[in-house]
């Protein structure tokens, strides 16, 4: 545990300042509009690499082969079609929330309706990062569970709550960082196993297999994926950068990484399966091939590199929904008001983390809602850059979202694509009858 206490005082150097003083609204939310290419860049793939990518991957890749580069490969993909398309008009906008751009495309009853529905979205994924966090720190303690959990979502809170987006976006740069020498450190070692390199040369590489079927990876593509096209918390970084060139950039560029980092993620998963190992879930995979793998020491450097995965997706992931309270919901509040919503999602999130869903269900759980409900209104009024207040967009949100709800609580995928075909549809109906009235004024 002191390894971590020591790491957490590290991210909490850059905060110190504010103990006396708060940063100014732009500064907390938006990084005053100033990050450049690299901190963007690094920023969006630490965000994006969190507990799922890391922990939830390996085992899942070393249960179904490379099929489970599905999982964060789609995501890359969603990000390069953000990148492409979206980036550049996002950052053109004045705003400093998601939200706050579909105001001004859809008007307030969107705006107040995609708050909450990011709201509620977020908590499961803060969930679960807080638990790959508890995880992470009782291999590296041997603290219980609980005990674990507290100590990981309260220093999460600590130096978020204080800094602020520029915390947050500098610490990802260091986050990433550390994430990357582990995740290498840990394949290494890995291949100096002749096992692990059977394992690696023996698994054809396949996109699905009878372990992982084409239905499967489709929803992780359009759902999950769809998490990283129409994202809040991406969108965040994106208005941090100083200027569209910047953002759409810095964007691609993590594009890029995200994928590369997708497949280390699977080989790393494939190789443990090499190994004479019957760890008791899928997501104690990792674990039991580290241990097996690797010295002693080698093992604390990895733990703090997935500790930086888990720590900066759900500082940004916190960030985000405090501010969207604060930004869309409140409207007028301040830093201090923002501070103290965001003490209790993460007291929410905490309480949730023992629902027993698990890191991959409550991942899948909070895009089933999120991206049922947000992505295709949203989608629709960005690309088509038309101004509309029909009330078409707010009954795609409330249905779509409705049907992410019923697949998260039931776990049938079907619902998930009911629920995005009809908020496609709607929201595309909308804009066309819309367009129609524009034309015969």
């Amino acid at each position: 545990m002191i390894w971590f206490l020591l790491y957490m005082f590290c991210m909490l150097l850059p905060c110190l300042k504010h103990l006396t003083s708060s940063p100014g609204r732009n500064e907390y939310f938006i990084c005053g509009r100033q990050a450049g290419t690299g901190l963007v860049s690094f920023s969006l793939l630490a965000s994006c690499i969190g507990g799922s990518a890391t922990i939830g991957m390996i085992g899942l890749a070393w249960q179904n082969g490379w099929p489970a580069i599905c999982w964060l490969g789609s995501g890359a993909i969603g990000l390069a079609a953000l990148g492409l398309l979206l980036a550049a008009r996002i950052r053109a906008t004045r705003a400093s929330t998601m939200p706050e751009i579909i105001s001004g495309r859809l008007g307030p009853a969107c705006r107040h309706l995609a708050a909450i529905i990011i709201l509620v979205s977020s908590l499961p994924i803060i969930a679960a990062q807080f638990n790959a966090l508890a995880i992470l720190l009782a291999s590296l303690s041997g603290l219980d569970f609980l005990t674990c959990m507290i100590a990981g979502a309260a220093s999460v809170w600590a130096y978020t709550c204080l800094g602020g987006q520029m915390a947050v976006m500098k610490s990802d740069l260091w986050q990433f960082l550390i994430l990357a020498a582990a995740l290498l450190l840990t394949f290494i070692f890995l291949l100096r196993m002749p096992a692990c390199r059977h394992a690696l040369a023996a698994t054809p590489f396949e996109l699905f297999n009878n372990s992982l079927p084409p239905a499967r990876a489709i929803y992780f593509l359009l759902i999950y994926g769809s998490s990283f096209f129409i994202g809040p918390m991406l969108f965040g970084r994106i208005l941090s950068a100083r200027n569209r060139t910047v953002a759409k950039t810095g964007t691609l560029w993590a594009a890029l990484g995200l994928a590369i980092m997708s497949t280390l993620i699977a080989a790393i998963g494939i190789a443990i399966s090499g190994l004479d190992i019957v760890p008791p879930t899928r997501e104690d995979a990792f674990f039991a091939g580290i241990h097996a793998a690797m010295p002693a020491w080698a093992t604390i450097p990895v733990t703090l590199g997935l500790i930086s995965a888990v720590v900066s997706s759900a500082d940004s992931c916190l960030l985000t929904a405090a501010t969207i309270w604060t930004n869309d919901i409140r409207k007028k509040g301040d830093v201090r008001q923002t501070r103290q919503v965001m003490s209790v999602i993460a007291i929410l999130s905490a309480l949730l983390v023992f629902c027993g869903k698990g890191i991959l269900g409550l991942l899948l759980a909070a895009s089933d809602i999120y991206v049922c409900g947000i992505v295709c209104p949203v989608l629709v009024a960005l690309l088509s850059g038309r101004k509309t207040n029909a009330g078409w967009f707010p009954a795609a949100m409330i249905l779509g979202g409705s049907c992410g709800l019923i697949a998260a609580l039931s776990g049938n995928a079907t619902w998930s694509f009911t629920g995005l075909g009809l908020s496609l549809l709607i929201a595309c109906a909308g804009m066309k009858i819309h367009v129609g009235e524009e034309i015969q004024r």
